[in-house]
């Protein structure tokens, strides 16, 4: 039986090429973890630069994933060159048998480009490709920044486009019911106890905004719903969202809401004064 031929093994990096790989690695990882936040910073001061704005939610966050296939593609240009060491292994005899295949990137003999010029070719051809389809997808991550709803300090709701610009308006009369939530859930294995409105306009839709979604402190913000309930001459309910009690009361979720959001007093007090039964 003839014996299978094994590809020989790539050589040993050395302590400073291992680090490169791993720094290379990690950087894309920590840029990923970057573009996330400030992508969502991003949104905030964009939708709380309008003095007008007292609550605002995303339409279109799903444009951060494009950026982060980017970061994965720079990964990709990373694995293309793997194993080839930067400034080679002085344990290891370059062109010679068994490591005739490999070179340093960046020796001062016989570099990589004209020990292997065609696979050099290759790996450049190759990564320019991958950083030629990342561009774009960076710069895609910006489409998501802009779009939104947002409810107005005149109670009005605006809908925002990705070029920032108000594409719809509708005047509070539009606003045909108010429903403020009280929620027990779970992120990622997490307990968490928050509230939020839901507004019914008369086009039969809903619009959701979130306690976090506050253009001002959750004290200014509370107040600001309490008085939009007093104002609107519209259907107002008090529910709750238990993923544990079916039949939970905002009444008993509330303390916990009030505890898990860190509320003071004062907090506290507009929290039971915006959940009083109508």
């Amino acid at each position: 039986m003839a014996r299978k031929i094994q590809k020989q093994k790539p050589p040993p990096l050395s302590v400073g090429d291992g680090l490169i790989y791993a720094f290379c690695f990690l950087l894309v990882f920590a840029a990923a973890f970057a573009l996330l936040v400030g992508f969502f910073k991003g949104q905030a001061s964009i939708a709380q630069r309008d003095a007008g704005t007292r609550m605002w939610q995303e339409t279109a966050w799903a444009w951060v994933i494009l950026p982060l296939l980017g970061s994965l593609l720079i990964v990709f240009a990373a694995v293309i060159w793997y194993p080839v060491p930067f400034f080679g292994n002085r344990k290891v005899r370059y062109g010679e048998y068994p490591y005739h295949e490999y070179a340093p990137l960046f020796a001062s003999e016989r570099p990589y480009r004209q020990a292997r010029p065609k696979e050099y070719a290759l790996k450049r051809r190759e990564t320019l490709i991958l950083l030629a389809v990342t561009l774009p997808l960076f710069a895609c991550g910006l489409l998501g920044l802009c779009p939104r709803w947002t409810l107005q300090e005149d109670y009005s709701l605006r809908h925002y486009d990705m070029l920032n610009r108000c594409r719809e308006s509708l005047p509070p009369e539009d606003i045909t019911g108010l429903h403020i939530v009280a929620r027990h859930g779970t992120n990622r294995g997490a307990e968490y106890w928050d509230y939020f409105i839901r507004i019914d306009t008369a086009s039969n839709t809903s619009r959701e905004f979130y306690h976090h979604k506050f253009t001002v402190d959750d004290a200014a913000g509370m107040q600001f719903l309490i008085d939009m309930r007093a104002s609107l001459d519209v259907l107002v309910t008090i529910e709750a969202e238990d993923y544990e009690k079916k039949d939970a009361t905002a009444s008993e979720l509330l303390p916990l809401i009030a505890e898990d959001l860190s509320y003071d007093s004062t907090e506290t007090t507009l929290l039971y004064e915006l959940f009083r039964a109508p």
